[in-house]
């Protein structure tokens, strides 16, 4: 954190400062996000926030369940190529899991059978 600090155009806030919302609030601020190819749960946050997501590089450890996710999302055209400085069109990306769960739950649970 302290070689961010040096650079007075980024705000660092550490994570015992920050509320239950305070992300949440931050994603709905931005219009672009970018996080650490190694985050599966960031990288959702960020995509369902409607922001532009990028992804920063960082060495890979082998083929696991967070690269093949990521990989997932690299295929569905929702990201770029972690490190390429590129942010994917968004526009075919939709993430509303309360309401996709919503819709689930009414057609196993309440539909008329």
């Amino acid at each position: 954190m302290k070689r961010l600090q040096q650079y007075p155009q980024f705000e660092c806030v550490p994570f015992a400062a920050s509320g239950d919302d305070w992300l949440a609030q931050r994603l709905a601020e931005a219009g672009e996000v970018w996080v650490s190819e190694d985050s599966v749960s960031m990288i959702y946050e960020a995509l369902a926030s409607g922001a532009r997501v990028g992804l920063l590089k960082v060495q890979r450890s082998g083929a696991n369940r967070v690269t093949s996710g990521v990989d997932a999302l690299l295929d569905k055209g929702w990201l770029k190529a972690p490190g390429c400085l590129e942010l994917a069109d968004v526009s075919a990306v939709s993430l509303n899991e309360a309401s996709r769960c919503a819709e689930w739950i009414t057609q196993q649970w309440l539909a008329d059978r």
